[in-house]
């Protein structure tokens, strides 16, 4: 069973609240418990700096942790 995914390149909390609702659609799909499968966002870009308060809060019930890309930062 899928446990989590990680999603490279996140800018914004929109694109965090896509990916849930594709992992919803899948979930619903797989006959599988709603949130049950977690999110990783790495934020690797200027405007995910900028926006990873509200990445990192975006849904609560999925996303376990982040991850930070410095080198794409530079």
């Amino acid at each position: 069973m899928l446990q989590a995914v990680a999603v490279g390149k996140t800018s914004t909390a929109e694109h965090v609240a896509q990916v849930c609702a594709m992992l919803t659609d899948l979930e619903r799909k797989l006959d599988v418990p709603e949130k049950s499968v977690k999110l990783i966002p790495a934020i690797e870009t200027c405007l995910g700096v900028i926006n990873a308060h509200a990445i990192c809060s975006a849904d609560s019930a999925r996303v376990i942790a982040v991850a930070f890309g410095a080198d794409d930062c530079t």
